[in-house]
């Protein structure tokens, strides 16, 4: 329960939002007549919320997906539809210059609740059409072949962006690996992901995964030479090497 609690706190950020739908909730439970909207806008979120933090509930949850995931239950909350809704039919009860004003008022309240999306860390202008990291568009164009496919293993903070680009490209784990609760590592992942990269264990793991590229941080110290191992070195791409294995398959 106090795990729930405190996923819910995160969720909700500074609060003003979430703190407007509850007041829409209650506004709607003793104002909302309609019994059809009030399945909808009341008792939808409202069961919603109960099941949420129902302790059964997110045990049974967390047996499937685990705890990371579980906070996700909370994008089934309406809140933006509930607040419009909520806007939208005190407005209506009104007449004239009444309208307007209550109108203006609610608008500058739901905008000052929130905060300017683009001042946020997260946020920043695309680099180019594909709204991808510059660097995975230029590794990925380096290593897509141009008929069939290839596999190649990236580090972590790459790996929610390669398919979006490519999908000749394959890769022996991909986004689940952020998830830390339930995806289970591979030891190619361990070795690639280490301060300093064993070169024989890397390259055995990467043959045992049928890698044809590996794709790494170029400030990696580096015990070894994957020129020992059958591997190249393809190109330097912003921040990465991209080595290749040249080893004739069997």
């Amino acid at each position: 329960m106090l795990d729930s609690i405190t996923r819910f706190a995160g969720y909700c950020g500074k609060g003003m939002m979430v703190a407007l739908f509850l007041v829409a909730l209650i506004y709607l439970f003793f104002q909302e007549k309609n019994k059809n909207h009030r399945m909808i806008f009341l008792y939808m979120p409202v069961v919603t919320l109960l099941l949420y933090f129902c302790p059964l509930v997110s045990k049974l949850v967390y047996s499937f997906i685990g705890e990371d995931l579980y906070w996700r239950f909370l994008w089934l909350l309406p809140i933006v539809v509930v607040i419009a809704y909520t806007a939208v039919k005190i407005i209506s009860t009104l007449q004239g210059k009444k309208q307007i004003v209550a109108g203006i008022s609610l608008g500058l309240i739901v905008i000052l609740s929130g905060s300017f999306i683009y001042r946020s860390e997260h946020a920043f202008y695309a680099g180019n059409p594909y709204h991808l990291p510059q660097c995975v568009v230029d590794i990925c164009e380096e290593i897509e072949p141009e008929e069939g496919k290839v596999r190649a293993a990236f580090p972590i903070e790459l790996l929610p962006y390669v398919r979006q680009y490519s999908v000749r490209i394959e890769m022996p784990y991909g986004r689940e690996y952020i998830l830390l609760d339930w995806a289970r590592r591979s030891e190619l992942f361990y070795a690639l992901d280490a301060e300093t990269l064993d070169v024989e264990r890397v390259a055995e793991l990467a043959r045992q995964d049928e890698c044809d590229y590996l794709v790494f941080w170029k400030g990696k110290i580096l015990n070894g030479d994957f020129m020992d191992y059958g591997f190249e070195t393809v190109d330097i791409v912003g921040d990465y090497m991209i080595v290749r294995d040249v080893m004739e398959k069997k």
